[in-house]
């Protein structure tokens, strides 16, 4: 995989970055931007902050729902299984 490949995969995981490496990200990938886009420019980089910030927020609070849907999904399931405390301990140890 090429280096540039490299940084435009991790531009999808964005999320999981703070602003600062997201932006030095953009730079590095600036060629495969929108042509006369410069994430340098002080406005854009203003309006990139502010969008990234509302993103990663939205995409926070869905892992939070997603993580609190999983756990219950999973009680349900051991319900439905009778499984004992030791059945899942074993269980989600092997999850890990």
């Amino acid at each position: 995989m090429s280096k540039t490949s490299v940084g435009a995969s991790k531009l999808l995981e964005y999320y999981d970055m703070d602003f600062s490496g997201f932006h030095d990200l953009l730079i590095k990938n600036k060629r495969r931007l929108k042509a006369g886009y410069n994430p340098r420019g002080r406005e854009n980089k203003g309006l990139l902050e502010d969008e990234f910030n509302r993103s990663t927020a939205k995409i926070r609070q869905f892992d939070a729902w997603e993580e609190e849907t999983d756990g219950q999904i999973d009680a349900l399931i051991y319900i439905l299984y009778g499984l004992t405390d030791e059945e899942i301990k074993i269980v989600e140890s092997g999850n890990r």
